[in-house]
């Protein structure tokens, strides 16, 4: 695999947000930009 593909986004953090009759899990991520770097959070 390229190592481009490799690594194309990162998880920050991962929270459940809501746990009751069903879950909701909140996520941050930051993922790789077409002109080169990384997003922001």
């Amino acid at each position: 695999m390229s190592d481009s593909l490799t690594k194309s986004f990162e998880m920050i953090d991962k929270k459940i947000a809501y746990n009751g009759y069903f879950q909701i899990v909140r996520y941050r991520l930051r993922h790789t930009l077409f002109a080169g770097g990384w997003s922001g959070e």
